[in-house]
Parts: C-alpha cells; structure tokens; sequence
C-alpha cells in the first residue's frame, strides 16, 4: 500500500518509525462522552414503503443511479461518502433505496445524521429513527459497529456540505481522521462511497466559517458553518437550517472496492497496531489521505462523465 500524502505535504517520516514508543493519550480516554449511545432502530417493513415512494422520484426526478453495490463486502464495513447537498442529502436517501432493494431490506445500514437534520423532520424524528438514522457522534458510531451492521458516515459534516459552489468538485471529509481510527482500531474495512451532482442542486456563495464561528454555532448548535446560498424556493438565503426545494440535478453514486487498512498497514509494520499508533497522526493523516485519494480520483472521473451542470 502507498499510504501517501498530498505533494504540498511537509517532509515527515517513515512508517518504519512507528515503531519507537510514542508520547500520546491513549484511544480510549476522557474525550468520549460519557452518555449513553442512542436506541438503534430499523423497521424493515417502514423502510418498505417509504424505498416504494421515493425510489421512482430519486431515478426520475434526479436521474439518479447507485453503481457498484457488487463491491460492498459481506462482513460489516463502515461506508464513507462525501457531503454534498446542504441540509437536504439527497445521494444519502438514494444510496439508502438502493442498498435496500438490493439486500431486500434483510442488511440493516445505520446512517449517522446532524441533530439539525433530524430536527428538521419534528413529530416524525422517530420514524426517521426507525428507518436507521442515529445521531452522529462517537458514542452512536461505537454502538452501532458493536451492533455488527454497517453504517454509513460522512466525516465532512458541515463544512463539506456547505464547501462553495466552485469547490463541488474537491472533496475533503473535513480533513477528520476519527472514522480512520475506528477503523484501525475495529479491523473494518472501509467503503468509499463517492457521489456526483448533489452539490448541483443548489447553489454555496459562501461558506460563513468564520460568520459562525463568531456566533457562537459550533458550541450552541454543532454547526460551523453560516452559509450564504441560492436556491428554490427562496432566491438567496442565509443560514443552514432551512430546507430548499432541489434542483433536478442528475445525480451519480460509486460504491468503491473496500479499503482494508488495518490490514495494509499492519502489514508494513510487520506487527500488530498498538494504542499509541492509533493516537500517531502521521499514520492517521497516511491512512486518510490513502482514503481521501482515491476518493478524489473517483469523483474526478465522475465529473468528466459529465457535460454541463445539472444537466449531467
């Protein structure tokens, strides 16, 4: 494995190095909250009814299609996608209506939502819940890996899904390397999962990082965004929180081949991981950018499929 990073990466050193004993917190710390994890829920015969509705809209409306559902492995995997789309994931609920008619709703996937997202549904936060939905945090992650299903993940949260208009086509999973930790830690493979138009189906003038920051967001409402943006129904608009009519943008899905890094990695070490190397960033920044890369090559492929905005 080439566990590379970016050309504009400073000088660091070898993975060989990882073995001399290192200063660091251990994995398992005082940084998880301590509360306990959500119910998890899934209603299959719920899930039913609402893939027989919004299945025909997702592949009509939006033209959207899921390739490479072959390549999700049969043992649990935590799958990563890339954040486009606001408040409104719409890749998020075609991925979802895909992977059930293929599985015949008998394979549960935990998709780990923004409480902002959940909010937004009110009275039927609970049948949102009952369709595999959880909140994204660490305790949630942990319990629904400790479940044995697979979840779905996108670590770029806000910033990436609120990334500008003319950056749709860069993806960055918020430079977090958490989901690769669990991953190293658990021995799961990871499931890139790569989508193409969503950002198209409205318009980011402005991030708002810093609008937000000064606000007081990411403490009051775990968001670090304000955004400027332009959409139906509301012309230009500021703020996250409210949900836009989608452009019909045509909408492409890749499920990638599965990333074993526990496996790659242990493999250059000539031993088994220690706490302490889940705690090196050098390795996590490695494995991320072993991820994020080969991610990136995806979407760019996807991109060049495509003629014109919205239009595919």
């Amino acid at each position: 494995m080439d566990l590379h990073a970016p050309a504009h990466a400073p000088p660091r050193r070898s993975l060989e190095s990882l073995h001399r004993p290192r200063r660091m917190r251990p994995v398992h710390d005082a940084r998880r909250p301590s509360r306990p994890a959500a119910e998890l829920l899934f209603d299959p015969e719920l899930a039913r009814r609402v893939v027989r509705v919004l299945r025909p809209i997702l592949r009509s409306y939006f033209r959207g299609e899921v390739r490479g559902l072959e390549n999700v492995p049969p043992g649990q995997t935590i799958l990563v996608g890339n954040h486009d789309g606001g408040m409104l994931p719409i890749d998020a609920l075609l991925l979802g209506c895909e992977w059930h008619h293929r599985f015949d709703f008998q394979r549960r996937l935990h998709f780990l939502v923004h409480d902002m997202v959940l909010a937004l549904f009110g009275p039927w936060k609970d049948r949102v819940r009952s369709l595999g939905c959880v909140l994204a945090d660490r305790v949630n992650l942990d319990a629904a890996l400790d479940s044995g299903h697979s979840v779905f993940i996108y670590p770029g949260g806000s910033r990436e899904t609120f990334r500008s208009w003319f950056d749709r086509k860069t993806l960055t999973l918020g430079h977090r390397t958490g989901f690769i930790k669990h991953a190293l830690r658990r021995r799961v493979a990871i499931t890139p999962v790569v989508s193409a138009g969503a950002h198209e189906t409205f318009v980011v003038l402005w991030r708002g990082a810093w609008l937000a920051e000064k606000l007081g967001l990411p403490r009051r409402f775990r968001a670090d965004v304000f955004p400027i943006v332009a959409g139906l129904p509301f012309g230009v608009w500021m703020g996250a929180g409210l949900p836009h009519i989608p452009l019909p943008a045509k909408l492409t899905m890749q499920v990638m081949p599965p990333i074993d890094l526990h496996g790659e990695v242990t493999g250059l070490l000539g031993r088994e991981l220690r706490d302490s190397d889940l705690d090196d960033p050098i390795l996590l920044r490695q494995c991320f950018e072993r991820v994020r890369t080969a991610m990136q090559q995806e979407l760019d492929r996807l991109y060049a499929e495509r003629r014109f905005p919205i239009l595919g």
